[in-house]
């Protein structure tokens, strides 16, 4: 246990925690060239995604109506599940209240059972 060397990572100073962990090699010319007809094709398929969307100038125009009507329906979707929730909350309330209820009544009963000659292993 000796000889257990751990190191001691508090040592280096902040300005030099990321000193020389970028590759500094520069890429070579053919893989540059690849890297540009990619990006160029790319942009290329892209640009006749879009001009394939029908209707794009009405999409845009309507951009603003569209978000609030979001904002309104998702107003009365939390309202609509505030509903729910409080609908599922009031039924486990009755079938814990009506747990209860049974359950106390059972044991009044046991309390004041008249306990018989035959059946003393009560």
């Amino acid at each position: 246990m000796a000889n257990l060397k751990i190191f001691n990572l508090n040592n280096k100073s902040n300005q030099y925690l990321f000193k020389n962990k970028l590759s500094s090699e520069r890429k070579s010319k053919s893989k540059l060239i690849r890297e540009s007809l990619l990006m160029f094709f790319l942009s290329i398929l892209i640009f006749t995604l879009i001009l394939l969307i029908p209707k794009k100038e009405i999409l845009i125009q309507s951009f603003l109506s569209n978000i609030q009507n979001v904002y309104i329906n998702i107003k009365e979707f939390l309202f609509y599940f505030y509903q729910v929730f409080l609908v599922i909350f009031i039924i486990f309330l009755i079938s814990t209240c009506l747990l209860f209820l049974v359950g106390s009544l059972v044991r009044l009963a046991r309390v004041f059972k008249v306990k018989n000659k035959r059946n003393n292993y009560h």
